[in-house]
């Protein structure tokens, strides 16, 4: 009876003082050695796949950037050949632009010294020739090459020739569709500069200088038809915009 009190009378007292009565606590369930291996492999396997991707991701974008810097460098290499076959074209069409111009001069200047070299060889002057009027063929013709008109004509194809030079010297290596243009070009540029020392240097007899003429008038004018077929299009035929038939 005392004790069951006693009992009662702890109890009560655990209600009055408001605190719950000690409950026993359940011991937790340690986890095997296999589940823990399993658990401890799921977490590297995780690991190493997330590492894995990564790896193929960075892959990807390397190659990604590379795939860009290659087009990049593709594109440049493209423009840049397209601007350098533009401007061979470009200084093939002033080569020949400037040869028929000084051709032009020249052909003026060699007509002129058959018609005083002819007058002065039968005695046959006429209002072109009379200005340089003499008993002698050798007199006439060093009245001629005296005159400013030929002097000045004589100046001036030499401005082209040294100008046509210059450009040569740029056309030494022609791109892929220019390399026949060319070789028309180089004989052009040889039949033209005999044709420019024709005109400022007559030499021979009548009769060998005007045959001479004539046949390397021929051979620039042939040079030219040709070169025409073979030069590429280009966007400035010539310096000032005009065709060489004008």
């Amino acid at each position: 009876k005392e004790a069951r009190e006693g009992s009662e009378a702890s109890e009560s007292e655990d209600e009055t003082s408001g605190k719950p009565a000690a409950s026993k606590k359940k011991p937790h369930k340690k986890l095997s050695k296999r589940t823990i291996i399993v658990i401890a492999v799921i977490a590297a396997v995780l690991v190493i796949c997330a590492i894995i991707a990564g790896v193929q991701q960075q892959r990807a974008e390397e190659e990604r950037q590379q795939e860009i810097a290659a087009e990049k460098a593709a594109e440049a290499a493209r423009e840049k050949k397209e601007k350098e076959h533009k401007e061979y074209v470009d200084n093939l069409n002033q080569a020949v632009y400037l040869m028929i111009l000084g051709a032009s001069e020249s052909e003026t200047s060699c007509s002129l010294t058959i018609k005083v070299w002819n007058a002065a060889v039968f005695d046959e002057w006429d209002e072109t020739t009379s200005p340089y009027k003499a008993s002698d063929f050798n007199d006439a013709l060093a009245k001629l090459m005296q005159s400013k008109e030929y002097q000045d004509r004589a100046a001036q194809i030499e401005t082209y020739s040294q100008s046509v030079s210059s450009t040569m010297g740029d056309l030494t290596n022609p791109p892929d569709g220019c390399k026949e243009a060319y070789e028309t070009l180089k004989s052009m540029y040889r039949d033209y500069s005999s044709l420019a020392s024709m005109a400022t240097n007559p030499s021979g007899s009548l009769q060998t200088y005007s045959s001479s003429y004539r046949q390397t008038d021929d051979d620039v004018l042939e040079d030219y038809n040709l070169i025409k077929t073979q030069i590429p299009n280009s966007s400035t035929p010539s310096s000032d915009g005009n065709s060489y038939d004008d």
